[in-house]
């Protein structure tokens, strides 16, 4: 499964750009198992990442723009590197100008590229789809620009972008999971001083998420 899924990517990339990819980012979405909400309020969250996740194919452009695919709404975006601005047009793209933007203004190096972005979280569920976004965009700069950052930072910068630039006031727990799930562990994470250890999960336990076929939003609750 997870080879078709690459190939797939990787024609849309050399459909769109007519070149392979430089590299690959992968961010998870999310469930939290308890403390909804606490984050927030600087409490204790038990937070699992899911096999669903974030796939960013990229390479880099040698110009200061971003050039986007969104495969999952087959839809484009593009914008200069030099004086990023949110857009109304295509907002899922404000979570990738977001992240450029926090990690510009902390002084590190971004380069302008191609990419191709595909998920399988479902959009609107609670599952911290922007989150895998946002998280899977750091990777991409980090790699490309060449500079190393303690996941744990990323987190943070990732939760700046959605926070001052997105406009969505959320805690940390949704970045902070997708920058440090571990493989058949949850986390423990105390939201005072974002220290965190992993919980492993025993073999046979099976975790269900649950449709309740109602959308999230959390830019619109309080």
């Amino acid at each position: 499964m997870h080879l078709e899924r690459r190939e797939y990517v990787a024609d849309l990339f050399r459909s769109r750009f007519g070149t392979e990819p430089q590299l690959w980012a992968r961010a998870p979405g999310r469930v939290d198992l308890m403390g909804s909400h606490t984050d927030y309020n600087l409490g204790y969250v038990l937070t699992l990442p899911i096999s669903r996740d974030t796939w960013i194919a990229a390479r880099k452009n040698d110009t200061r723009n971003i050039q986007l695919h969104a495969a999952n709404l087959n839809e484009d975006d593009s914008f200069s590197l030099d004086g990023i601005e949110k857009t109304s047009a295509k907002k899922w793209s404000n979570y990738i100008r977001g992240v450029a933007k926090v990690l510009q203004s902390e002084g590190l190096r971004t380069d302008g590229f191609d990419a191709v972005i595909h998920s399988t979280v479902p959009l609107e569920s609670g599952l911290s789809s922007s989150a895998a976004l946002e998280c899977a965009t750091a990777v991409v700069l980090r790699d490309l620009g060449g500079w190393d950052m303690a996941a744990k930072v990323m987190a943070t910068f990732c939760q700046r972008a959605e926070n001052e630039f997105v406009g969505v006031n959320c805690g940390i727990l949704d970045q902070y999971s997708s920058c440090l799930g571990q493989r058949e562990c949850a986390l423990l994470l105390d939201c005072r001083d974002l220290t965190t250890r992993a919980v492993h999960i025993a073999e046979g336990v099976c975790v269900a998420i649950c449709n309740t076929m109602s959308p999230r939003r959390l830019s619109g609750s309080e």
